[in-house]
Parts: C-alpha cells; structure tokens; sequence
C-alpha cells in the first residue's frame, strides 16, 4: 500500500514538473529537435518545387533532396538519444519517441516520391507537375502550422492555439485528398498506362506524406488528452 502511495506520489510530481512554463534543457533540446526535422523537410519541399524540364537538374536535386532525408534521420536518432539520457521529460516517452518517428516518416514519403521521379525518368507535363505543386503548396503550409504547435509544445497553457493549429493540419490534408482525386480523375482520362502509373505512384506518395503529417497533428492532440489541458 505505501508502495502505491509513493508510486502516485511520484507520477503526480513527474506531472507537476512536466506542466512548468519553462521548459527542462533536455526537454527544451527535444523540442527544439522536432523544428529542426521540420526546417529540414521544409527545405526538401523548396528543392522538389525546383522539378522542370531537365532531368539531369532534376537528378542533382533528388540527391539533395536524400541528403535532407539523412539528416532527418539523424535528428530523429538524436532525439532518442537526448530521451534515453533524459529522467524528466516534458510528457510521456512513447509519445516523444513516435512523434520524432512519425515527423521523419513524412520526410521518408518526401524523398520516396523525388526518387520515383529519377527512377521513371518522368518528364516535365503541364497538367501533372501543377498537381504536383499543389501537393507541395499543401505540405509546405503543414509545416509551418508544425512549427508553431512545436514553439509553444513546451507551455500546455497554449492547448487552445495548439488545438487550432491541428485542426489547421487537418484542413490541409482533406485539400490534399481533394488534390489527388482530382489528379486521378485526369489520369483516368489520358490513353498513356504508363504516365498512369507513374504519376499514380509519384503523387500517390505525396498524398501518404500529408497523411502522415496528419497523424503528427492527430497525436500531438492524444498528448493533451494526456495531459488533460
């Protein structure tokens, strides 16, 4: 029984601490590690807006675009790191860990899609490469409303704004479904299988990189359920 006791005793104090307006400087460096993931899948959208006529740019691109894709990745691995070696943390671990997972998931659909673009050699089509840029547009905007939920993550008085700036995420990503119905409603139109496929798949890809970002949003709201704020 006194076991339990200090076990409640303990949970509500980690609770306490977690709720400070300032946050721990390991928490701080988590934190600051999410806007560094999203700075970085930011910069891939600007590279992959960059796609023309000239595959061989396009190439030079895409691999720069997979130097972004590994530099997510070592932040993500960072923020575990920082996590593993962190006593009080700013909510819960699982919640931490999966949305670092969940933020490199969106890079990873990101650099997936470019890479299909090198390899169908896939050239430049007014009608497709406009969807393409939608797509884009779409995601670019749910960064930057990520990146105003990860500024105030640290302070749970700001709930409200965060709260509105998921919902934004997800205004974002039913355009984004909208986007792609309509580009596969014009695919359906042309007598070309393999443009079918190709852009299919490119835009497809895009579309599950919003999803995901849709899911950062989804869980970011499941922590302040957690946190009942």
């Amino acid at each position: 029984m006194a076991k339990n006791k200090f076990k409640d005793w303990f949970a509500g104090l980690f609770g306490r601490l977690r709720k400070k307006v300032v946050p721990l400087p390991q928490s701080q460096k988590m934190l600051n590690g999410y806007l560094e993931q999203v700075n970085i899948i930011k910069e891939a959208i600007n590279l992959f807006l960059g796609f023309n006529r000239n595959q061989e740019q396009w190439r030079m691109l895409a691999a720069r675009i997979k130097d972004c894709e590994k530099r997510c990745d070592s932040v993500t691995r960072r923020i575990n790191i920082i996590l593993d070696d962190t006593f009080i943390t700013p909510f819960e671990r699982g919640d931490i860990s999966g949305l670092a997972g969940l933020i490199d998931d969106v890079m990873d659909h990101l650099e997936k899609a470019a890479n299909r673009i090198v390899i169908y050699k896939v050239s430049y089509d007014p009608v497709f490469s406009e969807y393409l840029k939608q797509f884009l547009n779409l995601l670019s905007e749910a960064m930057e409303e990520l990146k105003k939920i990860f500024i105030l993550l640290h302070d749970l008085r700001q709930a409200a704004k965060i709260r509105e700036y998921c919902q934004n995420i997800h205004q974002l990503e039913e355009e984004a479904d909208s986007v792609y119905r309509h580009s596969l409603e014009k695919l359906a139109e042309t007598q070309n299988p393999l443009l079918i496929i190709f852009w299919q798949d490119i835009l497809g890809t895009l579309e599950h990189s919003m999803d995901k970002c849709h899911v950062v949003s989804k869980n970011i709201l499941g922590i302040l359920s957690n946190e009942a704020v």
